[in-house]
């Protein structure tokens, strides 16, 4: 007697095969949806993961501040004698001023006592945060006013930034900051490649460059939009957050 084929089974692996196009399509979707993101080099992430990566970047700037007080008032570091060179950054931050006790050393046991840390990548791609003495925050030091009067280069202050790729991580920093998501615009003068080594230059005031810049003037913090042709809109960043270690 021949054996017959069972209708059953042959049910059933065309109900494999038909579930196998399926994931193969489904994958294929989603590789495309990922490469396109990363094309476009904007990233978007959940709620959950902005609120991690907008208190961490908070968390981060608040003791970056307290390290650059703490060498100033306990260790009897000058504004120009502060150094932020270390093991993850190399001879970057590497300031010649600063005493050779490492006192001074932000990211030293005998200095601010601090680790180099890399921000999330949810937040900010590839980008790594940045220190400088080229910008003045306007109203939050001794900066001049709006208008440029009494604006030099003893008015700049030491602020770090991190250029921003998220826009929902950039509306949390602002909403635990109690800031508006309705930004101010601006960018970053003369980065990557100028790190702070000790000397400050008049570069730039902000934020000013348009957007709804009055609840934003004064503040120490926040993340801001990034101003059309210049840096860091121009390497992929849409947003930047600063922070203000040190008002001169």
């Amino acid at each position: 007697m021949k054996n017959q084929a069972s209708p059953r089974a042959d049910t059933q692996a065309g109900s494999i095969f038909v579930w196998i196009f399926l994931m193969i399509a489904l994958f294929a979707a989603l590789s495309f949806a990922l490469s396109q993101g990363s094309r476009s080099g904007v990233a978007t992430v959940t709620s959950e993961q902005a609120k991690l990566a907008a208190t961490e970047i908070l968390d981060y700037g608040r003791a970056l501040r307290s390290a650059v007080q703490q060498v100033q008032i306990g260790n009897n570091c000058t504004a120009d004698t502060i150094s932020f060179q270390s093991a993850a950054t190399g001879t970057d931050y590497e300031n010649v001023a600063a005493p050779s006790d490492n006192r001074c050393h932000i990211y030293h046991p005998s200095g601010g006592g601090l680790n180099w840390i890399d921000p999330p990548s949810t937040a900010a791609g590839t980008f790594r945060y940045l220190v400088n003495g080229d910008n003045g925050i306007f109203y939050a030091g001794t900066s001049g006013n709006l208008d440029g009067s009494g604006w030099d280069a003893s008015m700049v202050d030491l602020v770090l930034f991190l250029p921003i790729t998220s826009k929902e991580v950039c509306e949390q920093i602002n909403k635990m900051l109690a800031l508006p998501t309705d930004l101010v615009f601006d960018r970053i003068p003369n980065p990557p490649g100028l790190k702070f080594t000790g000397s400050y230059t008049l570069g730039n005031g902000l934020p000013d460059d348009g957007g709804n810049q009055g609840p934003f003037l004064g503040k120490m913090t926040a993340c801001i939009g990034a101003q059309v042709g210049h840096y860091p809109q121009t390497s992929g960043a849409n947003y930047f957050f600063y922070n203000l270690l040190l008002a001169r």
